[in-house]
């Protein structure tokens, strides 16, 4: 399980198993979009289309780094919405 890359400060809850799962789950989400952007830009031919793909990728990698278990709401949107983002990454959209 990936560790959540904060611990709750003053004032704020302890998270809960269900919290701490529900964050490793979003973390891998957005790991998995990442690479399958990666894969496309180790694949990609063109440095306009490398750089269209760094720059699609970018706010995944910046969502990553600053994900935190203690956002509940975020980390429901990205398990509801991101496997479909993943999928269409994968296929060559989004």
């Amino acid at each position: 399980m990936t560790t959540p890359n904060n611990t709750p400060q003053n004032g704020e809850r302890a998270w809960s198993a269900a919290d701490a799962t529900a964050f490793d789950q979003a973390y891998q989400l957005l790991s998995a979009v990442i690479a399958a952007y990666s894969a496309r830009i180790g694949a990609a031919e063109d440095a306009g289309t490398i750089e269209a793909l760094r720059n699609s990728r970018r706010p995944y990698v910046e969502d990553r780094r600053s994900l935190s278990a203690a956002d509940q709401e975020h980390i429901r949107h990205i398990r509801e919405v991101y496997p479909d983002l993943l999928r269409r990454v994968r296929e060559g959209g989004a």
